[in-house]
C-alpha cells in the first residue's frame, strides 16, 4: 500500500499532538453519528462542521419544559405530517463546535479511564479511531494539519509537512481501514496480542 511504504506512522504508545486531539474529538462526535464532517486548525483550536440527523442533535440539546394539552396535541399532528412526508430519509441539519486544548484534555482524561477499563477493545471503524489514523500520518511527517473532511466513502485531509511542502491526501474509507489493520498487525502489543486480529 501506498500509505504504509510512504508515511511514517507514530507509534500508539507515543501519540503525537494531532493523533490525540483527533482521538479525543472523534469521542465527543460519536453521539451525533455525523454523516460527514470537516475539521480545520485555527492555531491550537479545532473548528468543526459537520452534518447529522435532526435527532441525534435534538438529543444533545436541553428538554423543552413541558407543554399543555392543545399545545401537545398540535405537536403530534405536525409531527405526524412531518413524519409522512419524511418516511425516506431522516433530515440531516449542520453543526459546529470548536475545541481548546483544554477541551481537548478534559476529553481525553474521561476517555482514558473508559480505555483503561476490562474488555474495553477500540474500534478501529469507529470516528475517534480514524481521525486519529489521520493525526498519526500527520504527525508521523512532523507536519502541521490544516484540514480534514470525512464522509461515509472517503476522508481528504490537507497538511504542511516538516520541510514547508503543502500535501492534499485522499483516501476511501476501505483503504484507512486497511492501512490500520496495517498499522495494528506490525506494532508488537504490550502483552502479545492484537485486538484487531479477529475483526473482519
Amino acid at each position: 500500500m501506498k500509505f504504509a511504504e510512504s508515511f511514517k506512522i507514530l507509534s500508539s504508545t507515543s501519540p503525537g499532538t494531532y493523533a490525540r486531539a483527533l482521538r479525543a474529538i472523534g469521542q465527543d462526535l460519536a453521539e451525533l453519528f455525523p454523516e460527514s464532517v470537516e475539521i480545520q486548525v485555527y492555531g491550537e483550536n479545532f473548528v468543526v462542521r459537520g452534518q447529522c440527523t435532526k435527532d441525534r442533535l435534538a438529543a444533545k440539546q436541553p428538554k423543552p419544559q413541558r407543554k399543555g394539552l392543545k399545545d401537545f396535541c398540535a405537536d403530534m399532528l405536525a409531527r405526524d405530517v412531518s413524519t409522512l412526508t419524511r418516511q425516506a430519509k431522516p433530515a440531516t441539519v449542520p453543526f459546529e463546535r470548536t475545541y481548546s486544548p483544554e477541551d481537548v484534555n478534559q476529553i481525553d482524561e474521561i476517555g482514558m479511564r473508559r480505555r483503561f477499563g476490562v474488555g474495553k477493545i477500540p474500534d478501529i471503524r469507529s470516528l475517534a479511531e480514524m481521525l486519529r489514523t489521520i493525526g498519526r500520518l500527520v504527525d508521523g511527517q512532523g507536519g502541521e494539519l490544516t484540514k480534514i473532511h470525512k464522509d461515509a466513502h472517503r476522508i481528504v485531509f490537507e497538511y504542511i509537512d516538516g520541510a514547508g511542502r503543502s500535501h492534499n491526501e485522499l483516501m476511501s474509507t476501505p483503504d484507512l481501514h486497511k492501512l490500520q489493520k496495517s498499522f495494528y498487525e506490525k506494532r508488537s502489543a504490550p502483552v502479545g496480542l492484537d485486538p484487531w486480529k479477529d475483526r473482519k
